[in-house]
């Protein structure tokens, strides 16, 4: 920004009662300083873009890095999650096998057919629960 030489001269010769012209030493000197000044200003807007350039790749880097770092832990929470499934299922078919078994013992041994009955219905009964817990938990997996 360049300071209005006329308005400066006016000033002074209102405030000091000081006539000063163009080619005065002190207008000279205010010359000098404005280049001097635009000159370091010009450094340092280069210097500030220069700067700016290097922070905004620091964070794009740190941006990325932060990317992976959740990609990652969401593959190992991925694999924590079907680890635990497959264990679970694994249970449901051993549970699933063992009351088929009872059910067929219960059966094969004559019991009665009124106790075989009631039998196969609580037995059907937890089967319902167990089938509606576990695709509730396999639904509930998939958000």
């Amino acid at each position: 920004m360049m300071l209005d030489r006329d308005q400066l001269i006016r000033r002074v010769a209102e405030k000091h009662r000081l006539v000063l012209t163009e080619d005065d030493p002190l207008i000279v000197s205010v010359t000098l300083h404005e280049v001097i000044f635009e000159h370091h200003s010009a450094e340092l807007i280069q210097k500030m873009d220069e700067q700016n350039v290097r922070v905004l790749s620091a964070l794009q880097s740190t941006v990325a890095n932060a990317r992976n770092d959740q990609k990652a832990e969401h593959e190992r929470l991925v694999q924590t999650l079907r680890a635990i499934h497959q264990n679970n299922l694994e249970e449901y078919k051993r549970i699933s096998e063992e009351g088929r078994s009872f059910m067929v013992n219960a059966i094969s041994a004559g019991a009665g057919v009124r106790q075989s009955s009631r039998n196969a219905a609580l037995l059907s009964g937890i089967f319902g629960i167990l089938f509606f817990c576990a695709n509730l938990y396999l639904l509930l997996m998939k958000w």
